[in-house]
């Protein structure tokens, strides 16, 4: 495992920052009276309604079919890559799994699995399209940006806005995880707070893996889950001290199509995942409840 020197790193969330090559590079406290030349990366539409414009300033220094399924769908993990023979980088080894909406028109989202085995060496990307939410699954990313560098590991997330150029390094070997990209507006923090709860099945729902459930589509507790949670003490619980993993969702009002890569036969999709509800008991029972 590579040794990684601890990042100092910026708080805060929106909030407006600034970043200098060279420690107190700028003055502090003052105005400055030193006239600069700014560039902009137009991480927002300039006819966006003013609260959601953000800029970034700084001194000048794969085509895939959809398929809409009706039914849930779960895939089992996608594998690692081995180290050798072929490498992959961060970018290369980028898949699209389901999505909607046009980023030509600024509206619509895409869910991405990435898995690489390879640092991206002397080369840098950026996405004209949306925002990157990256969730590492398995291994460190080092990821170094215009304004500086992250070290984000599996439990955490980090967001790389639309515009800005980035490299990925993989100080563990080989790395997978997911990536939520939004096309219209930027990540904000949700009015309500963090909403959900982790995946509530006993089998199957494995790290690496996913699942999907479309508009209309039944979900929730498997038989042998509900049971379980229906009889148990009811006591707080964190999830990543029992399974040393924590499950998340990506949620969306919009109809999600799974690509042709979604449905290939690289994928090892659990055919039987609707199997899991089969067996769920009614305890509804008319006679009790009137007589209460």
């Amino acid at each position: 495992m590579e040794e990684i020197h601890v990042y100092k790193y910026l708080e805060g969330f929106g909030n407006h920052f600034v970043s200098e090559a060279l420690p107190d590079a700028l003055p502090k406290s003052m105005n400055s009276m030193i006239v600069v030349v700014l560039d902009s990366l137009p991480n927002s539409l300039y006819n966006q309604v003013k609260i959601h414009l953000k800029n970034a300033r700084q001194f000048n220094g794969n085509g895939n079919g959809i398929h809409f399924i009706p039914d849930q769908i779960r895939w089992s993990p996608f594998n690692l890559l081995e180290p050798h023979p072929k490498a992959v980088d961060f970018v290369s080894g980028l898949h699209t799994l389901a999505g909607a909406g046009d980023p030509t028109v600024k509206h619509g989202l895409a869910i991405h699995m990435y898995n690489a085995n390879q640092d991206m060496v002397d080369t840098a990307f950026y996405n004209s399209d949306g925002d990157f939410l990256i969730v590492p699954q398995h291994g460190r990313l080092d990821i170094t940006t215009e304004f500086g560098r992250m070290l984000v590991a599996p439990c955490e997330i980090t967001v790389i806005p639309r515009g800005i150029k980035f490299s990925v390094n993989l100080p563990d070997g080989p790395s997978r995880g997911y990536i939520l990209e939004v096309f219209e507006n930027h990540f904000e923090l949700p009015d309500l707070g963090p909403i959900g709860s982790y995946e509530a099945k006993s089998k199957g729902f494995l790290p690496g893996g996913a699942s999907l459930h479309s508009f209309m589509t039944p979900h929730g507790p498997d038989a042998t889950s509900f049971e379980k949670a229906s009889n148990e003490e009811l006591k707080p619980v964190r999830a990543n001290q029992i399974f040393n993993h924590l499950a998340f969702m990506f949620e969306s009002s919009l109809m999600l199509g799974i690509t042709s890569w979604g449905v290939s036969n690289k994928m090892e999709i659990q055919h039987d995942y609707y199997m899991g509800w089969q067996e769920l008991k009614s305890h509804f029972n008319a006679n009790t409840m009137a007589s209460k």
